[in-house]
């Protein structure tokens, strides 16, 4: 996660709804048909991270912080048994840091993190 790869053009759900279609299978289009059940997934995933209430924000106007939140939305959209992060932590600030530290916590056990990060209070947290 340290270098973003997320779309300036789309919203956070936006995101998030394009990660549920491909891990799901379905047909990635120019013009995707609205689902309003994908819609709601995105939302809880975004929710799960930390970004209630910020779905219909355009990825350029969150926070550095947040699109690092937004990263990791995807990620579980995809439902993995591995999360490898490098550096995830570069460039926050220590609130953002503290949230990652948060989010990272409580993912679900069946989850395997591995990161590479310099922060040694980070990676003791």
């Amino acid at each position: 996660l340290q270098h973003s790869s997320l779309f300036g053009s789309m919203t956070a759900a936006e995101t998030v709804v394009l990660a549920l279609r491909r891990h799901d299978g379905s047909r990635i289009t120019p013009w995707p048909r609205r689902d309003p059940a994908l819609r709601e997934r995105a939302q809880e995933s975004l929710a799960g991270v930390g970004l209630g209430g910020r779905g219909d924000t355009p990825v350029p106007a969150l926070s550095h912080g947040e699109r690092k939140q937004l990263e990791v939305a995807l990620a579980l959209a995809c439902r993995p048994t591995l999360f490898l992060l490098d550096e995830p932590a570069a460039g926050m600030s220590p609130a953002e840091r503290a949230r990652l530290v948060e989010l990272l916590s409580g993912l679900p056990e069946e989850i395997t993190v591995l990161f590479v990060e310099h922060d040694l209070d980070l990676v003791f947290a």
